[in-house]
């Protein structure tokens, strides 16, 4: 479990996961109202789920990560002591992964 601490932090696993929900979703959704393979074969379908996925992470990631440091004095030392409570997800503070998904999601219509 320590090794995990490496890739995300605090809520920072919600990134790849909510991508995935929305890439999931949308295809169940988009072949049940056009037909099996509809998703596959148009590249608009994926993109779109992406960019969709891209604005409610880079939303969360603001709202998570705003105050998240907070300074307090040890009594003992009198020196300040910063506690970071962020959340990020391979070093990549929440909120910037929209911007990275997005990123991807003109790369997948350009390339797929």
């Amino acid at each position: 479990m320590a090794g995990f601490l490496f890739i995300w932090r605090r809520l920072g696993f919600l990134v790849p996961l909510i991508a995935f929900a929305f890439l999931l979703v949308s295809q169940l959704l988009i072949d049940g109202l056009f037909g099996t393979g509809y998703y596959a074969i148009h590249r608009w379908a994926p993109t779109l789920a992406l960019i969709l996925s891209a604005l409610i992470i880079g939303l969360l990631g603001l709202i998570l990560n705003r105050n998240v440091k907070r300074i307090y004095i040890d009594k003992i030392t009198s020196k300040e002591v910063i506690l970071d409570r962020s959340h990020s997800f391979f070093f990549i503070p929440f909120q910037y992964w929209g911007i990275i998904i997005i990123g991807i999601a003109i790369l997948v219509y350009l390339l797929l």
